[in-house]
C-alpha cells in the first residue's frame, strides 16, 4: 500500500529516466523538482555523494534492490540535508560507500523514507551502513548486511533522531547493528543475526535514548564487553514487547551499564543466551506479564531461516503459561514440526567457522 501510495503520489509529476534521459542518478535528481519521480534501468552505478532534494522518489524501475546497484567506490553513497518527509528512496542497493559518519547513506535534519533498500559492504567509522544526525528517517522492509565499522554500529548510528523501523533486518554487521544516542526509536517486525562487536551491545546499543521493540527477533549476537543482544546506558528506558532474544554469544542476553536505565519486557521469551538469559537489569521478569524462557524452535536457523515451527512456544496460542500474547517474534511459522530438524548450538556454531 505505501508503494501503491508513492506512485499515486509521483504520477502528478514528472519522470525523468536513468540513463536513457539523464545520465547519471544525480543528473535526474538535479533535473527534477518537488513531485517528480527520478526512475532508475537495472544496473550498477558508480556514483557517490548523491544529493537528494525535498519531494523527489529516487527508484529503481522494478521496485527491487537487486536491479539498481549504487556503487559508491569509497565515497558516500547518498547523501539527505534537510529534506523533507515527501522524499522517499525505493528499490535500491546501496555498496562500497565509505564514510567517518555514514558510509552508505548519511542524513542531517531529514525526514526522508527508505523502502525496499539494501545497504551492503559498506565502511567507516560510524553507521557505516546508514548515520541519521538530528533526523526522522522511517525504513521498511531495508537490510543492513555485512556492514563494517571502525567503533561501531555498522548497521545504523541515530544521534538526536527519531527512527521509525518496520520489517528491517540486520544480518553479520561488524561492530554491531543499530546504535541510538540521545534518541528515539521504535522497531516493528525487525530482525537482527550474527551481529558481533568487541565491544557492547552486539545487535543494539541503547545509549541515554527512548527505544521500543514490538515483534523482533534478535538472535545469535555476540558482543565481547557486554550485552551480546542489547546494551543499555545512560537513563535509557527500553521496552521490548513480543519479542525472542536468543543463542547471543560470550554475554548476557540484555546488560545496563550505570543502574539508571529501565528495561521492561512483556511477552518475551529469552532463551539460550551463553551469559545468561533472566540476569543483570532484566533479572526478576521471567514469569512476569507473559514472559518466559524456551527453545523458539527456529525451522532452519543455520540457513538463516528464523521463522518458527509449529509447535514453537512462540507460535500463536502457545505460550507455555497459557498466556495470550499471540506471535512472539518477528516471523510466523514457516515450517511444520515433523520437517524441522533439531539442530544443537552447538553444530549451528560449527557451520559458521
Amino acid at each position: 500500500m505505501l508503494l501503491g501510495a508513492l506512485d499515486t503520489a509521483a504520477s502528478s509529476g514528472a519522470t525523468w529516466h536513468v540513463p536513457s534521459q539523464c545520465p547519471t542518478i544525480q543528473a535526474g535528481i538535479d533535473s527534477s523538482s518537488a513531485g517528480d519521480t527520478v526512475l532508475v534501468a537495472s544496473g550498477t552505478y558508480y556514483e557517490h555523494d548523491i544529493g537528494m532534494k525535498s519531494g523527489i522518489c529516487l527508484r529503481s524501475e522494478t521496485g527491487l534492490p537487486e536491479c539498481v546497484t549504487v556503487d559508491a567506490t569509497g565515497g558516500i553513497g547518498i547523501l539527505c540535508v534537510g529534506v523533507d518527509s515527501t522524499t522517499s528512496v525505493v528499490g535500491l542497493t546501496i555498496t562500497g560507500g565509505f564514510g567517518d559518519l555514514g558510509g552508505g547513506m548519511w542524513c542531517d535534519s531529514s525526514e526522508v523514507m527508505m523502502i525496499d533498500c539494501r545497504f551492503i559492504e559498506n565502511q567507516g567509522y560510524h553507521g557505516s551502513g546508514m548515520t541519521c544526525w538530528n533526523s526522522s528517517p522511517t525504513l521498511i522492509r531495508c537490510r543492513f548486511l555485512d556492514n563494517g565499522a571502525e567503533f561501531g554500529p555498522a548497521g545504523i548510528y541515530c544521534l538526536h533522531g527519531d527512527l521509525h523501523l518496520h520489517d528491517c533486518h540486520f544480518v553479520r554487521n561488524a561492530i554491531g547493528g543499530l546504535q541510538c544516542s540521545s534518541s528515539s526509536a521504535s522497531l516493528v517486525g525487525c530482525t537482527f543475526y550474527d551481529n558481533s562487536t568487541p565491544y557492547v551491545g552486539g545487535a543494539i546499543n541503547c545509549n541515554s535514548s527512548s527505544m521500543t521493540l514490538t515483534g523482533c527477533t534478535l538472535t545469535e549476537n555476540m558482543a565481547i564487553d557486554g550485552g551480546a543482544a542489547v546494551f543499555c546506558r545512560s537513563n535509557s528506558i527500553f521496552l521490548l514487547q513480543n519479542t525472542v532474544i536468543a543463542f547471543s554469544q560470550y554475554r548476557e542476553a540484555i546488560q545496563c551499564e550505570d543502574g539508571t536505565s529501565v528495561v521492561t519486557l512483556s511477552c518475551c521469551d529469552v532463551y539460550g543466551n551463553e551469559g545468561g538469559d533472566w540476569v543483570d537489569c532484566i533479572a526478576g521478569q521471567e514469569g512476569v506479564n507473559g514472559n518466559f524462557s524456551a527453545d523458539p524452535l527456529f525451522c532452519d536457523p543455520a540457513n538463516g531461516d528464523f521463522t518458527i515451527s509449529c509447535d514453537s512456544p512462540c507460535a500463536p496460542g502457545n505460550h507455555p503459561d497459557g498466556y495470550p500474547c499471540g506471535l512472539v517474534g518477528a516471523l510466523d511459522v514457516g515450517c511444520d514440526s515433523s520437517a524441522t530438524e533439531r539442530t544443537s548450538w552447538g553444530r549451528v556454531k560449527a557451520m559458521y567457522r
